[in-house]
């Protein structure tokens, strides 16, 4: 008698990713959605990449909360350098 054993992978999709782009910018990318895109337009500095499809933000103080405020409960991935850069500004 042989028994078979089935193995499930979730794997779970972040919805947001923040990261330093190569300029040294907030790079910030998310599904499609004009509501979120509607308040990421009042934030200040912000540009579009439309080639890499992702938003970025000048990294100064204050535009990180304001970004991740925008998100408010929605699963959100940020890059530790960005952590650390961010937290010395």
């Amino acid at each position: 008698m042989t028994s078979c054993i089935k193995f499930h992978i979730f794997f779970v999709m972040t919805e947001v990713n923040i990261s330093n782009d190569l300029y040294g910018r907030i790079a910030v990318s998310f599904p499609y959605d004009s509501s979120i895109i509607t308040k990421i337009k009042t934030i200040e500095g912000r540009r579009w990449r439309p080639v890499e499809k992702y938003w970025t933000f000048p990294n100064r103080n204050g535009v990180l909360e304001k970004i991740l405020k925008v998100f408010g409960d929605k699963e959100i991935q940020i890059d530790t350098a960005l952590k650390t850069t961010t937290s010395k500004v």
